[in-house]
């Protein structure tokens, strides 16, 4: 992507934490002054055991709803709320390593930008598999944007 390129293509991946409407915020003001579209991408991620067996492989919407319902509705209002916004949303659903599966899905939908939060998971994984947003950061060869997922409180001043 040069300069000049528009943004075309936006993947933005999803946990349905709690900075998940931040991030989607971001997304969509980025999509919409590029006329661009949003490919949202929740990754199901197996036992720590079966990561490197397994690869990435694609749910389908039906397996998906059947194990996860809630976690389903909340994918299928989101992709609907930006669709109503006038967004043209692919939703996808893959199970695997999310790094992986992030880049991935990039590459094969042609994506011009990832935008993806700066939280995620507790500090024990993060020591032991390291972020997914590093990963994705350091491994990507397209612009990737950085959400803080929590809004920071200014620091307090105290007279002494």
């Amino acid at each position: 992507m040069t300069a000049t390129t528009a943004v075309h293509s936006i993947l933005v991946p999803i946990d349905l934490s709690a900075g998940t409407s931040r991030i989607l915020k971001f997304a969509a003001a980025i999509a919409r002054s590029f006329h661009g579209n949003i490919c949202l991408l929740h990754c199901i991620e197996q036992e720590r055991d079966t990561v490197c067996e397994l690869g990435i492989r694609p749910v389908s919407m039906y397996e998906f709803s059947e194990h996860h319902s809630k976690e389903f509705q909340q994918l299928t209002e989101e992709a609907a709320s930006l669709e109503s916004d006038g967004f043209d949303v692919q939703l996808d659903i893959v199970q695997g390593p999310v790094a992986e599966a992030i880049l991935a899905t990039a590459q094969q939908n042609q994506i011009d930008l990832i935008v993806i939060g700066s939280q995620g998971h507790d500090a024990v994984w993060d020591h032991e598999v390291g972020s997914i947003t590093e990963e994705v950061l350091s491994q990507a060869d397209i612009p990737v944007l950085v959400v803080p997922t929590v809004t920071k409180k200014p620091a307090q001043r105290c007279l002494v």
